[in-house]
């Protein structure tokens, strides 16, 4: 389990500490917009999130009073059950699942951990890296049973009492509006502090926040420029009960052929090649100034401490003429007294000067 610390992002909102208990638990199927969805609800409510691969990763006696959770998981009776011991408000996210399924093929070239995904039940993306929409290798993984469980991950939860449905195309095209619905649903939040979570969450500050592309195109209906009619029926028809749920249709471009799919592949991902390479240009050039100006402070400090450095050989000569002062009056008291037959005290004696 790991716990990722509120929000300190400007504008943020808080939960009133009297409300008491206050979780909200998201579970949709991976890519359609789970991070984005956890980071604006922290944002607006200014929660710890704690995010895990399996419900047995969570440690769910010891959970913050309030916080998000964030769980790729299918619907099961005992996480149901935990779910409502602990008092969690359930949320998930429903997304086309055409796009969906583009952003996974994307994402399991670029991130190598999609296994992770409901714990590796049923397989994992490691076939499609590399591959294209409408390759064999990603129409055997879309009529595949990893590919069925998470699909219908949103739709099944989406089925069960008192949860809470976000569509994702509604979320892109109207984000204040659609988190106003959905705070009135969880926790009223003031207008203000809705819409500053929708300034400093916006996809393109979040992309550029990442190294990994989590945050990819966020463009919904981009699968009609990369699946043709007899690729997106194919999908519609293994994934038929998800799409129905949800409400979405396969209204695919019928002139939209294989070539010009995978030409229309080949340009994005060459524009996202570029879009990291600039931006790890930009990187580069930040940390670049950011040693000069680290070089500057140092040599500034250096300045600094110079004329300490020389001047601490005068100030140890100094201090061992005072003790040798210190020394000669003990010696020269004590001379004193004994010719005078005084009795010894022990005035000074010991005493040195430290530096």
């Amino acid at each position: 389990m790991n716990i990722v610390p509120a929000s300190d992002a400007e504008g943020r909102g808080s939960v009133p500490a009297e409300i008491g208990i206050f979780r909200i638990a998201i579970l949709s199927t991976p890519r359609t917009g789970n991070t984005w969805l956890r980071r604006l609800l922290d944002t607006i409510y200014s929660l710890p999130q704690v995010v895990a691969d399996t419900p047995d990763d969570v440690d769910w006696d010891q959970l913050p009073q309030q916080c998000i959770l964030q769980l790729h998981w299918p619907v099961d009776t005992a996480l149901e059950s935990l779910l409502s011991k602990h008092e969690f408000k359930v949320v998930t996210l429903f997304r086309n699942p055409f796009d969906t399924l583009i952003s996974i093929l994307h994402f399991a070239t670029v991130w190598k951990n999609t296994g992770l995904w409901m714990g590796g039940l049923q397989g994992d993306e490691s076939e499609i890296i590399g591959t294209r929409p409408c390759s064999r290798e990603f129409a055997k993984y879309v009529a595949s049973e990893r590919a069925k469980l998470l699909i219908a991950a949103s739709a099944n939860w989406g089925e069960t009492d008192n949860c809470l449905p976000i569509r994702y195309e509604s979320l892109v095209e109207d984000t204040v509006g659609e988190l106003k619905r959905v705070t009135d649903r969880l926790l009223t939040a003031p207008d203000e502090v809705i819409s500053a979570a929708a300034a400093a969450n916006s996809l393109a500050h979040l992309r550029a926040s990442v190294q990994n592309q989590h945050f990819w195109r966020g463009q919904p209906g981009i699968w009609k420029s990369l699946l043709p009619q007899t690729v997106a029926q194919d999908i519609a028809r293994h994934h038929a009960p998800a799409f129905a749920m949800m409400g979405y249709a396969n209204d695919a471009d019928q002139n939209l052929s294989n070539a010009d799919a995978d030409a229309n592949w080949a340009t994005l991902e060459l524009a996202t090649i570029r879009q990291e390479m600039a931006e790890s240009r930009r990187q580069l050039k930040q940390t670049s100034n950011e040693l000069i100006e680290a070089r500057w402070e140092i040599t500034a400090l250096e300045g600094r401490i110079e004329p300490l450095v020389k001047v601490g050989p005068l100030v140890l000569k100094i201090a061992e003429r005072v003790n040798g002062v210190v020394e000669f009056y003990q010696g020269a008291v004590a001379s004193i007294r004994r010719s005078l037959r005084m009795p010894e005290k022990s005035i000074g004696k010991g005493k040195r000067c430290e530096v």
